[in-house]
Protein backbone atom coordinates (compact mmCIF):
# COMPACT_ATOMS: atom_id res chain seq x y z
CA UNK A 1 0.00 0.00 0.00
CA UNK A 2 2.59 2.44 0.74
CA UNK A 3 4.27 1.65 -2.82
CA UNK A 4 1.04 2.43 -4.31
CA UNK A 5 0.67 5.66 -2.33
CA UNK A 6 4.04 6.53 -3.53
CA UNK A 7 3.09 5.90 -7.18
CA UNK A 8 0.36 7.98 -6.93
CA UNK A 9 2.31 10.82 -5.17
CA UNK A 10 4.89 10.47 -8.10
CA UNK A 11 2.62 10.78 -10.59
CA UNK A 12 1.04 14.03 -9.48
CA UNK A 13 4.48 15.11 -9.19
CA UNK A 14 5.28 14.09 -12.74
CA UNK A 15 2.20 15.64 -13.67
CA UNK A 16 3.00 18.86 -12.66
CA UNK A 17 6.25 19.03 -13.96
CA UNK A 18 4.54 18.54 -17.50
CA UNK A 19 1.64 20.38 -17.14
CA UNK A 20 4.06 23.60 -15.86
CA UNK A 21 6.19 23.26 -19.32
CA UNK A 22 3.20 22.62 -21.12
CA UNK A 23 2.07 26.55 -19.55
CA UNK A 24 5.35 28.02 -20.89
CA UNK A 25 4.88 26.25 -24.18
CA UNK A 26 1.00 27.62 -24.72
CA UNK A 27 1.95 30.97 -23.46
CA UNK A 28 4.70 30.95 -25.86
CA UNK A 29 2.12 29.64 -28.49
CA UNK A 30 4.29 26.63 -28.82
CA UNK A 31 0.76 23.98 -27.90
CA UNK A 32 -2.41 24.03 -28.82
CA UNK A 33 -5.04 24.48 -25.67
CA UNK A 34 -6.17 20.73 -26.44
CA UNK A 35 -2.59 19.60 -25.18
CA UNK A 36 -3.17 21.67 -22.06
CA UNK A 37 -5.86 20.39 -21.11
CA UNK A 38 -4.95 16.57 -21.52
CA UNK A 39 -2.11 17.59 -19.26
CA UNK A 40 -4.46 18.94 -16.89
CA UNK A 41 -6.53 15.75 -16.64
CA UNK A 42 -3.97 13.62 -15.98
CA UNK A 43 -2.94 15.78 -12.96
CA UNK A 44 -6.48 15.89 -12.05
CA UNK A 45 -7.15 11.97 -12.15
CA UNK A 46 -3.94 11.46 -10.16
CA UNK A 47 -5.11 13.57 -7.70
CA UNK A 48 -8.73 11.50 -7.72
CA UNK A 49 -6.94 8.09 -7.45
CA UNK A 50 -4.50 9.65 -4.44
CA UNK A 51 -7.76 10.44 -2.78
CA UNK A 52 -9.63 7.22 -3.39
CA UNK A 53 -6.15 5.16 -1.97
CA UNK A 54 -5.89 8.08 1.36
CA UNK A 55 -9.35 6.54 1.75
CA UNK A 56 -8.50 3.13 1.83
CA UNK A 57 -5.82 3.49 4.15
CA UNK A 58 -8.24 5.22 6.47
CA UNK A 59 -10.35 2.67 6.74
CA UNK A 60 -7.49 0.31 6.75
CA UNK A 61 -6.15 2.40 9.83
CA UNK A 62 -10.25 1.95 11.37
CA UNK A 63 -10.13 -1.34 10.53
CA UNK A 64 -6.42 -1.79 12.41
CA UNK A 65 -7.28 0.15 15.75
CA UNK A 66 -10.32 -2.29 16.08
CA UNK A 67 -8.51 -5.19 15.98
CA UNK A 68 -5.82 -3.67 18.19
CA UNK A 69 -8.86 -2.87 20.71
CA UNK A 70 -10.10 -6.05 20.43
CA UNK A 71 -6.77 -7.77 20.60
CA UNK A 72 -6.25 -5.45 23.87
CA UNK A 73 -9.27 -6.78 25.55
CA UNK A 74 -8.31 -10.06 24.53
CA UNK A 75 -5.61 -10.03 26.27
CA UNK A 76 -7.16 -8.50 29.44
CA UNK A 77 -9.77 -11.18 29.68
CA UNK A 78 -7.02 -13.39 29.24
CA UNK A 79 -4.72 -11.83 32.22
CA UNK A 80 -8.22 -12.09 34.36
CA UNK A 81 -8.48 -16.22 33.57
CA UNK A 82 -4.39 -16.14 34.15
CA UNK A 83 -4.82 -14.52 37.47
CA UNK A 84 -7.67 -16.91 38.79
CA UNK A 85 -6.36 -20.09 37.54
CA UNK A 86 -2.95 -19.58 39.37
CA UNK A 87 -5.20 -18.37 42.66
CA UNK A 88 -7.30 -21.67 42.71
CA UNK A 89 -4.03 -23.87 41.60
CA UNK A 90 -1.56 -21.63 44.24
CA UNK A 91 -3.91 -22.03 46.85
CA UNK A 92 -3.60 -26.04 46.09
CA UNK A 93 0.39 -25.99 45.67
CA UNK A 94 1.58 -27.99 48.74
CA UNK A 95 4.26 -30.53 48.56
CA UNK A 96 6.47 -31.76 51.01
CA UNK A 97 9.56 -33.92 51.95
CA UNK A 98 8.31 -37.35 53.83
CA UNK A 99 10.58 -39.99 55.38
CA UNK A 100 9.83 -43.56 53.77
CA UNK A 101 10.52 -46.59 55.87
CA UNK A 102 12.09 -44.72 58.75
CA UNK A 103 12.36 -48.12 60.47
CA UNK A 104 14.34 -50.09 57.48
CA UNK A 105 18.23 -49.92 57.13
CA UNK A 106 17.71 -47.84 53.95
CA UNK A 107 15.40 -44.64 55.36
CA UNK A 108 15.15 -42.49 52.36
CA UNK A 109 13.71 -39.13 51.64
CA UNK A 110 10.51 -38.45 49.14
CA UNK A 111 8.29 -35.51 47.75
CA UNK A 112 4.85 -35.72 47.17
CA UNK A 113 2.37 -33.58 45.78
CA UNK A 114 -0.88 -33.71 47.85
CA UNK A 115 -3.04 -31.21 46.42
CA UNK A 116 -5.29 -31.32 43.60
CA UNK A 117 -3.26 -29.39 40.51
CA UNK A 118 0.02 -29.96 39.12
CA UNK A 119 2.99 -28.20 40.68
CA UNK A 120 5.72 -26.91 38.51
CA UNK A 121 8.87 -26.29 38.49
CA UNK A 122 9.90 -27.89 41.74
CA UNK A 123 13.22 -27.91 43.06
CA UNK A 124 14.53 -29.15 46.43
CA UNK A 125 17.57 -28.18 48.73
CA UNK A 126 18.24 -30.60 51.37
CA UNK A 127 20.89 -29.33 54.42
CA UNK A 128 22.75 -30.84 57.46
CA UNK A 129 21.57 -28.01 60.29
CA UNK A 130 24.14 -29.70 62.47
CA UNK A 131 26.98 -28.82 60.55
CA UNK A 132 25.41 -25.20 59.69
CA UNK A 133 25.12 -24.51 63.52
CA UNK A 134 28.91 -26.12 64.33
CA UNK A 135 30.50 -23.75 61.55
CA UNK A 136 28.84 -20.33 62.56
CA UNK A 137 29.05 -21.57 66.34
CA UNK A 138 32.83 -21.38 64.43
CA UNK A 139 32.62 -17.55 63.57
CA UNK A 140 33.79 -19.13 59.65
CA UNK A 141 33.22 -16.79 57.23
CA UNK A 142 31.98 -18.50 54.54
CA UNK A 143 29.41 -21.59 55.79
CA UNK A 144 29.34 -25.00 54.24
CA UNK A 145 25.96 -26.61 54.95
CA UNK A 146 26.93 -30.24 54.11
CA UNK A 147 24.09 -29.76 51.54
CA UNK A 148 23.80 -33.47 50.30
CA UNK A 149 20.96 -33.13 47.67
CA UNK A 150 20.18 -29.66 45.31
CA UNK A 151 17.47 -31.23 42.93
CA UNK A 152 15.13 -30.26 40.16
CA UNK A 153 12.29 -32.09 40.36
CA UNK A 154 10.27 -30.46 37.60
CA UNK A 155 6.73 -30.92 37.44
CA UNK A 156 4.42 -33.20 40.09
CA UNK A 157 0.87 -34.10 39.01
CA UNK A 158 -1.85 -34.32 42.02
CA UNK A 159 -0.93 -37.68 43.68
CA UNK A 160 2.34 -37.75 42.54
CA UNK A 161 5.89 -38.61 44.24
CA UNK A 162 9.32 -38.85 43.44
CA UNK A 163 12.08 -39.79 45.42
CA UNK A 164 14.91 -37.83 46.68
CA UNK A 165 17.93 -39.22 48.60
CA UNK A 166 18.72 -42.22 50.49
CA UNK A 167 19.88 -40.85 54.33
CA UNK A 168 22.11 -42.64 57.04
CA UNK A 169 20.29 -41.34 60.46
CA UNK A 170 22.04 -39.94 63.82
CA UNK A 171 20.37 -39.47 66.88
CA UNK A 172 19.43 -35.59 66.94
CA UNK A 173 19.67 -35.14 62.89
CA UNK A 174 17.86 -32.28 61.89
CA UNK A 175 17.19 -31.67 58.21
CA UNK A 176 16.55 -28.38 56.62
CA UNK A 177 14.92 -28.50 53.28
CA UNK A 178 13.82 -25.79 50.85
CA UNK A 179 11.26 -26.18 48.28
CA UNK A 180 10.56 -23.49 45.65
CA UNK A 181 7.91 -23.82 43.28
CA UNK A 182 6.54 -22.14 40.62
CA UNK A 183 4.17 -20.20 42.88
CA UNK A 184 5.76 -20.46 46.28
CA UNK A 185 8.91 -22.01 48.72
CA UNK A 186 8.25 -24.20 51.46
CA UNK A 187 10.63 -24.59 54.35
CA UNK A 188 10.28 -27.89 56.33
CA UNK A 189 12.62 -29.05 59.17
CA UNK A 190 12.67 -32.76 60.01
CA UNK A 191 14.43 -34.07 63.03
CA UNK A 192 15.40 -37.65 63.68
CA UNK A 193 15.66 -39.30 67.50
CA UNK A 194 15.40 -42.64 68.84
CA UNK A 195 12.94 -43.20 71.30
CA UNK A 196 12.52 -45.17 74.49
CA UNK A 197 12.18 -48.51 72.62
CA UNK A 198 15.03 -47.49 70.39
CA UNK A 199 12.94 -47.22 67.48
CA UNK A 200 13.55 -44.08 64.91
CA UNK A 201 10.69 -41.74 65.47
CA UNK A 202 10.78 -37.87 63.33
CA UNK A 203 9.31 -35.01 64.01
CA UNK A 204 8.61 -31.91 61.29
CA UNK A 205 7.58 -28.39 60.49
CA UNK A 206 6.36 -27.48 57.18
CA UNK A 207 5.80 -23.29 56.78
CA UNK A 208 6.09 -21.43 53.37
CA UNK A 209 6.51 -17.58 52.99
CA UNK A 210 3.42 -15.74 52.42
CA UNK A 211 2.99 -13.15 49.80
CA UNK A 212 3.98 -10.35 52.40
CA UNK A 213 7.71 -12.50 53.53
CA UNK A 214 5.55 -13.52 56.77
CA UNK A 215 6.25 -16.81 57.82
CA UNK A 216 2.99 -19.18 57.59
CA UNK A 217 2.98 -22.68 59.75
CA UNK A 218 1.38 -25.27 57.46
CA UNK A 219 1.65 -28.59 59.19
CA UNK A 220 3.54 -29.77 62.53
CA UNK A 221 3.70 -33.61 63.62
CA UNK A 222 5.85 -34.16 67.07
CA UNK A 223 4.69 -37.35 68.16
CA UNK A 224 4.51 -38.56 71.78
CA UNK A 225 7.34 -40.43 71.89
CA UNK A 226 9.82 -37.98 70.20
CA UNK A 227 9.89 -35.96 73.53
CA UNK A 228 12.45 -36.89 76.15
CA UNK A 229 12.58 -36.72 79.73
CA UNK A 230 11.60 -33.47 80.89
CA UNK A 231 10.93 -32.35 77.84
CA UNK A 232 6.81 -30.52 77.27
CA UNK A 233 7.38 -29.66 74.05
CA UNK A 234 10.02 -29.32 70.67
CA UNK A 235 11.89 -26.28 69.49
CA UNK A 236 12.32 -27.05 65.66
CA UNK A 237 15.57 -24.96 64.46
CA UNK A 238 14.60 -21.38 63.08
CA UNK A 239 14.57 -21.26 59.51
CA UNK A 240 18.31 -19.88 57.75
CA UNK A 241 18.18 -17.72 54.78
CA UNK A 242 19.93 -17.95 52.09
CA UNK A 243 22.26 -14.70 53.28
CA UNK A 244 22.76 -16.79 56.94
CA UNK A 245 23.80 -19.79 54.87
CA UNK A 246 26.40 -17.91 52.85
CA UNK A 247 27.50 -16.08 55.00
CA UNK A 248 27.00 -16.95 58.62
CA UNK A 249 25.84 -14.49 60.53
CA UNK A 250 22.75 -14.97 62.87
CA UNK A 251 19.30 -15.19 62.16
CA UNK A 252 17.39 -12.24 63.37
Amino acid sequence: MNWELGSFIFAIAAGVCSLTVILFSYQAGKVKDDQVKKAQDKVLDAQSKLLAKNEEIKVSQEKLIGLQNRLIEKSEELSSVQSKLLMYTAADDNCYVTVINLRSSNPSLGIANRGKYPIYDVHVVIFNYNELDKAIASGAKEVSTDIFLNKDIGTLHAGQGADLAIITLSDDLRLGLTITTRTKRFYERIVFRKNKNNEWVRAYILTDMTIDNHWKKIEENVPSDFLRDGETEYKFPIIYTAEVMSHGESPK
